[in-house]
Formats: C-alpha cells, structure tokens, sequence
C-alpha cells in the first residue's frame, strides 16, 4: 500500500461517517433541533428557510467532509488483517469515529475528530478493516508496515462491538446463515450500551466581557429570554462507548494535549495546535478535565478579537439605552 493508498482510505472512512442514512438522519435531528432551541421564545420571527431534503442534507454532508479532512489527514492509518476465528461484521452506518484516551481514560464522552486519541475504523471485508488513528496516543503492537494482525478472538469481537453499538437497523455477516444466530447474540450482549440520544444541546446568553472573552451563562430549559439578549448555542455529538478495545492497539504511557484558556473543547493533538494562539501544554490524568466530563458548563466563554470586542461593546451601551 503506497501512502497516496493510505490516504485514500483514510478519506474513504470519513466520507461513510459523514454520507450514510444514519449519519444523515442525525444531521437532520440536530438542525431541526437547532431551529428550535434558537426560536424558543422568538417563534414569531421563524422563517421556513431550512431546506433538510434529502439532496440538501447529501450537499452539505459533502461540503462537511470536504472541511473536515484537514482536521484527520495527520491520523496514521493501518490495515487490519483477521487471523482469528471471529469474523469483523458490518452495519448501515460502518465507519465509526470514537476516542479510547477520552472514554476510558478520562471518563469524557465529549470529543471531536482533533482532540488527542481521535480514530476511525471501518470494516472492509470480514477478514479485513481499516483504522486511523492518532499516533501521539496509541503505539500499535505487531505492526508490519501497514498492515496490522488482529489474532485474538476478543480483538475481533472488541472491533465488531462498534458497529452493533452505531448501527442503526441492520448488522451484515458473511458465511451461513447459521451464523446470524452468534450475530444476534453478540447484538445483544451490548444492546444496552447503544446511547438513547446522539447529541446534547446547550444554550446560552450573554453575561457580559470578562477581559477578551464574552462570557454566557447556560439557559434553562424552561426560561424565556429577552429577545435583546445576545445568544449562543452548542451542540455535542453523543458517541458510543464500548465495553472492549483492542489489545494490539494500546494507549501510550505519558500523554499529553494542547489546550486553549477557557475553551471547553478539550485537549487537542499538537499537529491540530501549531498556529493556534493562546495554546498550552497539559499533561492528561484518569479523570476528565474542568468543565468536561459529560456534562455540558454552566457557562461558556467565546475568546473576542478586537473587532468583536468593539462591536460587543457598542452592542451592550445600546441595550442599556432601549432600557433607560
């Protein structure tokens, strides 16, 4: 496999996580959910203007996968090999972002493709898979090039685990018939793990400036705002969160992450930190980091340059006008 190969599947794998029906459906929940959160109070001023057809929702899934490729292209890539007994299965949404250094590590389901410990995987074949991944956290055992061997039994199933907890109607198997009936079981076996919600919501309105950054407080679900209050709103994707990992791709001993002041983002991959202003080093425990841990904060801060900062200012002298 040359490396011009190697990145071509890496691009593959992003574009099945970003076109398949699965991923399109929750593209069209969070919009519309979006649309929602941002009219909560304000319905008089919804306009119909969101086209989520199934064309739009393809477009737009197109343009996010052409953004986001700069955001894995540093990700190493490496061809599974099957030499056990299990064979990998597949699903109608196969190619699976997760984060081992965020979920068993550091207890933290919120995470994104350039946090420190990003991979992707997808099956390929029942004998064969592809995963990217991040090589400041992982140090593959066995490896031979580009190719990786999974021989033991429980890597195989540790790999399958994914697509029965991201899967959304249907498993795919090779072999007999008879073998849907272990497909089933195994399904089962994780079923209860699959999250209920795909995404968290956040709103929140401004407070104030506190120094360079604005700060906002999180809105409750039930509170109207005042319509000359300034608002923002975040959205967290909700991944699953396996039960079993593969031996042969093991967390590195001493990691460490690049972190913006005041960013909830979490940890970053020092490939995705060089240019980023304001970024420093920070050395990562078995415990989330303040203001992560699945909960969303109770309030944000968004970093302002000097024109926002400005145009912040001369936005709050008018609301303490129209109020005296």
């Amino acid at each position: 496999m040359s490396p011009d190969d190697l990145a071509f599947l890496r691009d593959f794998v992003l574009l099945q996580w970003c076109r398949t029906d699965g991923a399109l459906r929750r593209r069209r929940e969070v919009m519309q959910a979006m649309d929602d959160l941002a009219h909560r109070g304000l319905e008089h001023l919804r306009r119909d203007h969101s086209d989520m057809s199934q064309s739009a929702l393809v477009a737009g899934s197109l343009r996010i996968w052409t953004s986001a490729g700069k955001d894995v292209e540093d990700l190493r890539v490496l061809i599974l090999r099957n030499r056990s007994r299990v064979d990998f299965v597949t699903s109608d949404d196969p190619a699976i972002a997760t984060n081992r250094v965020f979920l068993q590590r550091m207890h933290d389901p919120n995470f994104g493709l350039v946090n420190i410990g990003a991979m992707m995987a997808m099956p390929l074949g029942p004998r064969h898979a592809v995963i990217c991944y991040d090589h400041e956290s992982y140090a593959p055992v066995g490896r031979s090039g580009c190719y990786l061997d999974v021989i033991r039994d429980q890597d195989a199933i540790a790999l399958n685990e994914l697509q029965h907890l991201n899967s959304i109607s249907n498993i795919y198997f090779a072999g007999p018939i008879a073998n849907g009936e272990r497909v089933r079981a195994a399904f089962a076996a994780v079923a209860h793990r699959r999250p209920a919600d795909r995404f968290k919501m956040w709103q929140g309105a401004s407070e104030g400036i506190e120094g360079e950054y604005e700060c906002f407080r999180r809105v409750g679900d039930s509170e109207i705002l005042d319509p000359t209050v300034t608002r923002i709103q975040s959205f967290s994707p909700i991944y699953p969160s396996p039960l079993h990992w593969m031996s042969v791709l093991p967390m590195r001993a001493n990691l460490q992450g690049w972190v913006t002041p005041g960013s909830v983002g979490g940890p970053v991959r020092l490939s995705r930190a060089k240019g980023r202003r304001g970024m420093r080093r920070v050395k990562l425990g078995h415990y989330p980091m303040p203001h992560r841990g699945g909960e969303l904060p109770d309030r944000m801060y968004h970093r302002l340059s000097p024109d926002e900062l400005q145009e912040v200012a001369a936005r709050t002298r008018r609301i303490i006008l129209r109020k005296e």
